[in-house]
């Protein structure tokens, strides 16, 4: 099988990459890391006031890759690659992953993408929010 893609590529000078930052499209996001709709924003705020914590509203998705011999080392891979970008540890992004994202499976034996939901502000810091912005809203 193969086929034909056309892409656009920005250059963000001062952004220290290990790897590439995809923005696809929306529908092809994980659930999860597809904007919230309101009803959703509604719930998760009275289940978030009952337990007495606020909701994070100011969210964006982006998408790292991960690649190694293995399928193992790919999610690593990728999963520091995020951790390093937005400056939490690798522990951390696994748990945004598991609630606002997730990993896919690219090509095996080794290749996949690590979706997250990220602040709006800590990607302002990087200096990437306002591609991010044109992609999703």
């Amino acid at each position: 099988m193969s086929g034909e893609i056309t892409l656009e590529v920005e250059v963000i000078k001062g952004l220290n990459l290990d790897g590439p930052i995809l923005l696809p499209n929306k529908e092809d996001l994980p659930f999860l890391a597809r904007e919230y709709t309101e009803g959703q924003i509604d719930k998760a705020e009275a289940i978030g006031g009952k337990l007495g914590f606020a909701i994070q509203k100011d969210l964006l998705p982006i998408q790292m890759l991960g690649s190694g011999p293995n399928l193992n080392e790919a999610v690593a891979c990728g999963v520091n690659r995020m951790a390093k970008l937005l400056g939490i540890t690798p522990e951390a992004v696994k748990n945004w992953v598991t609630m606002t994202g997730g990993v896919e499976i690219g090509r095996l034996p080794g290749f996949v993408t690590v979706t997250m939901m990220v602040p709006a502000a800590k990607l302002e810091q990087l200096g990437i929010a306002d591609l991010v912005k044109e992609q999703y809203l």
